[in-house]
């Protein structure tokens, strides 16, 4: 018992008390709309963790806590979830998702956020103009999505906005959306770990810190389903559109921020 109170300690983690209560807080308000909206888990806690820790340290810890977000919400969303959609994106990531950790490895992150952020902002304003993006609503379209989203999941574990951006105005049922969503980070994010820890991206801080933080987590999910479960689907669209405009903000303001330090 001693040993593995050894093992787990703060110490271990490499993180200081203000620091794990820093990421602790950002993952709460993180899972709080992982639970209402079924996304955004990622990009946020990447973002925000990323001003004081790694991106290389927190992609990896975003994915283990994906997975066990999912899993708390498997019962609420099973019933929901259209497998056809789930596969025909699956398809397509898992393709790409090892090819995203590969140039995490080598290139800078930032030009990278400044160029998702400046998307995902021109995609949110078309949607709430009204618009349509080019996308069939079939599993050919669903699959071509599946490869934007494996790319961006393995570079900056956000490859989840870019699926809702694209299946928001789709005319799919809210609560299968958000269903096969959840379904789909699961099984995505479960490889991406594998991937990753091929090329060592996974460490063992990485994993003491996943310990630490799931409290959390776990507070921050079961209090965004609850409010999803008294939710209509026109509040939920617009929720959405608000997370994935604050999304690209944060993105933006993250880069500015590194490039200025």
């Amino acid at each position: 018992m001693q040993d593995l109170l050894q093992i787990i300690s703060l110490e271990s983690s490499g993180l200081s008390v203000v620091e794990l209560s820093a990421l602790s807080s950002i993952i709460l308000v993180g899972s709080i709309i992982r639970g209402y909206a079924g996304f955004g888990f990622s990009a946020i806690v990447v973002a925000g963790a990323s001003l004081f820790l790694p991106t290389r340290e927190v992609v990896p810890l975003v994915l283990f806590l994906e997975v066990v977000a999912s899993l708390q919400m498997a019962a609420q969303v099973r019933r929901h979830v259209s497998w056809k959609i789930v596969l025909s994106i699956l398809a397509g990531s898992v393709l790409f998702v090892p090819i995203g950790q590969y140039v995490l490895l080598w290139v800078a992150v930032e030009p990278m956020r400044v160029i998702a952020a400046v998307l995902l902002l021109i995609s949110v304003t078309l949607i709430a103009a009204g618009k349509s993006l080019p996308f069939r609503n079939e599993p050919r379209g669903w699959f071509l999505i599946g490869t934007l989203s494996g790319f961006m999941n393995g570079l900056l574990a956000m490859g989840g906005i870019w699926i809702m951006i694209f299946l928001l105005g789709s005319g799919i049922k809210v609560v299968t959306l958000r269903a096969s969503l959840v379904a789909l980070f699961f099984i995505t994010d479960c490889y991406a770990i594998l991937a990753g820890s091929g090329q060592g991206l996974v460490t063992s801080p990485i994993l003491v810190r996943f310990v630490w933080v799931l409290p959390a987590l776990f507070l921050g999910v079961w209090i965004g389903s609850r409010k999803f479960e008294g939710s209509k689907p026109d509040v939920y669209k617009k929720v959405v559109l608000v997370i994935l405009a604050t999304l690209a903000v944060l993105l933006l303001l993250k880069a500015i921020y590194t490039t200025v330090l």
